[in-house]
């Protein structure tokens, strides 16, 4: 009997570190490499460029905690809807809290046409849009 209790008392934290490392926990962001899509909140138009045909966009939204940094931000135009992808990085070396941290970056989306309503979509066709706004 005494056998049985220590092959399970041994076994036991074999098991639980097996499952652990195979569960993710709440993360669903999609990975590129060493990168990581982060989600966002909001956008607002901070400036038009007319004869660039360029407007900057001022994104807000949460790191997963603070050792993530925004890497770069893929933007581009699909017809109404301007695409926004914040693809931030991950410094494993840091100890840090567990803990959402706002973030605020700009970015530029070329070939933006003055008079026309945007939607605002972060990534997938299927997602939400996150907000609409004219460029006046």
């Amino acid at each position: 009997m005494n056998k049985n209790r220590l092959t399970a008392l041994f076994l036991m934290p074999i098991a639980a570190l097996s499952l652990g490392s195979s569960c993710k926990g709440r993360e669903t962001m999609s990975k590129k490499s060493d990168l990581t899509v982060v989600q966002v909140d909001s956008v607002s138009l901070h400036n038009y460029i007319d004869r660039k045909k360029t407007a900057e966009l001022r994104i807000y939204g949460y790191l997963p905690n603070p050792a993530y940094e925004i890497h770069h931000v893929e933007t581009w135009v699909e017809g109404d809807e301007i695409v926004v992808i914040p693809w931030a990085s991950h410094d494993p070396k840091k100890i840090v809290i567990q803990m959402n941290v706002p973030f605020e970056h700009l970015c530029k989306v070329q070939g933006v046409e003055k008079h026309l309503d945007y939607r605002i979509r972060q990534g997938d066709p299927d997602r939400s849009v996150l907000q609409m706004f004219k460029i006046d």
